[in-house]
């Protein structure tokens, strides 16, 4: 991404690099100085491409200005890919033959990448969950997805909601490994159309034969369910709906970096509340929602007909819920680790609010510090910093108001575009 003289920003892929070729932090680093001078070279070959009468120039001022105008380096979470961004850095030129990016002044995680492994790196970690979810939804030939991949199961799906659900009729449960709701989205149609769903690993035991893979699958997943499981499962699905808010929050490119740090602490709010106060027993959500299940017991037939209650009219005992509790205070905490590790970078944005306007004109001590913060930390002059922020702040605060009568999105964002435009024009 990049971002010009008036704040106007444009996205979009400069190179594309073999990851089969590239080994450790000195090779990633290498690749994106590699990248750069590609870009800086006039009449490169490339594949599709007729075989230039004239040979190859590379042009060294303007691969010098590439690499003087990157400011942040944004990786995956991965260590080496860290590290690589570290190397650039102008005094972490290891390993990069002393070249370096030498304006480079942050390097940060992918945030949705990060904020993906909130999930990916700690629900396996419980026994009792990961064995859960495995059998339900992320292992092969799981129940969640042979109704996936199967247009003859899906239809079964479909007809039992149609018997069993109320409310709008879904197409499948919604599995995407490659997406990052991958868990969510699944859980919670398992657990809103939680009838249709036993009824139809009834119907695929009834239709195979035992020796088949897909009977297996189905009975598998009705002999793991019970009363503890399934109020595990809405517990899992709860936890899963406040990480995807977070996750959806920094999907977006435009995202405000200033709000970032409001929503992981809506995070650490939602979770604390949840599980440590024991909140998803009473708010409304899919835990909530389960217990009401689970006090409407019903019969489900396993392989060889032998039959099975699930649920109990008393709800879940109070051992259960303990258990259940539990391991989701174990998962946060593990969780809020994951959090500190993937946004180290959380305590810098929150400086970033001292441009959301419109605002008090008036530069406080909390302004002033955070000013002060990203003048240090961007190298900036900070008296020049605070003179400009008070000379333009007022004209920011006024495009601000304009544009948040026509529109709710990008307010500071846009207000600060013409600002810049508005003082460029005048000097």
């Amino acid at each position: 991404m990049a971002c010009g003289p008036f704040l106007d920003r444009a996205s979009g892929i400069l190179r594309v690099a073999d990851g089969k070729k590239i080994s450790g932090a000195a090779g990633l680093a290498k690749s994106v100085l590699d990248g750069i001078r590609e870009m800086a070279t006039k009449r490169r070959p490339h594949p599709g491409m007729y075989e230039p009468t004239r040979p190859a120039k590379r042009l060294k001022s303007l691969a010098e200005h590439l690499a003087s105008i990157t400011e942040v380096f944004v990786a995956d979470g991965a260590a080496d890919e860290q590290l690589a961004g570290r190397m650039l850095l102008a005094n972490g030129t290891r390993g990069t033959s002393n070249q370096s990016l030498p304006n480079l002044r942050l390097v940060a995680r992918d945030k949705p990448h990060s904020a993906r492994r909130l999930l990916q790196r700690t629900l396996p970690k419980d026994p009792f969950i990961n064995i859960m979810m495995s059998t339900l939804i992320w292992a092969r030939g799981s129940l969640t997805k042979l109704v996936q991949y199967s247009a003859h199961f899906r239809e079964k799906f479909r007809l039992n909601q149609l018997r069993f659900s109320r409310g709008a009729v879904v197409k499948d449960l919604s599995y995407a490994a490659q997406r990052f709701d991958s868990t969510a989205r699944p859980l919670g149609r398992m657990i809103d159309h939680f009838d249709a769903f036993l009824q139809t690993a009834m119907d695929i035991m009834n239709e195979r034969a035992p020796s088949k893979k897909e009977h297996q699958s189905a009975n598998r997943a009705l002999t793991i369910l019970d009363t503890e499981t399934m109020l595990q499962l809405g517990m899992v699905a709860d936890a899963c709906e406040i990480v995807v808010r977070l996750i959806r929050f920094v999907d977006n490119e435009r995202f405000e970096i200033a709000e970032l740090p409001h929503h992981i602490d809506a995070l650490r709010t939602s979770a604390t509340e949840l599980f440590q106060n024991e909140g998803c027993l009473t708010l409304d959500g899919f835990t909530k929602q389960m217990v009401t299940l689970i006090r409407r017991p019903r019969l489900v037939t396993l392989s060889g007909g032998r039959p099975k209650t699930l649920g109990d009219t008393d709800g879940p005992h109070q051992d259960i819920v303990a258990r259940c509790l539990g391991r989701m205070v174990n998962w946060w905490r593990l969780a809020e680790a994951v959090l500190e590790t993937e946004f180290p970078e959380s305590d810098l944005l929150v400086q970033f609010q001292a441009f959301r306007v419109p605002r008090n004109l008036v530069i406080d001590s909390q302004t002033r510090d955070q000013l002060l913060r990203l003048s240090a930390n961007f190298g900036l002059d900070p008296g020049q910093v605070l003179s400009e922020y008070e000379d333009w702040c007022p004209l920011a605060t006024q495009f601000a108001r304009q544009i948040a009568s026509a529109t709710a999105s990008d307010v500071s964002l846009q207000a600060w575009q013409r600002t810049v435009k508005h003082v460029g024009k005048k000097a």
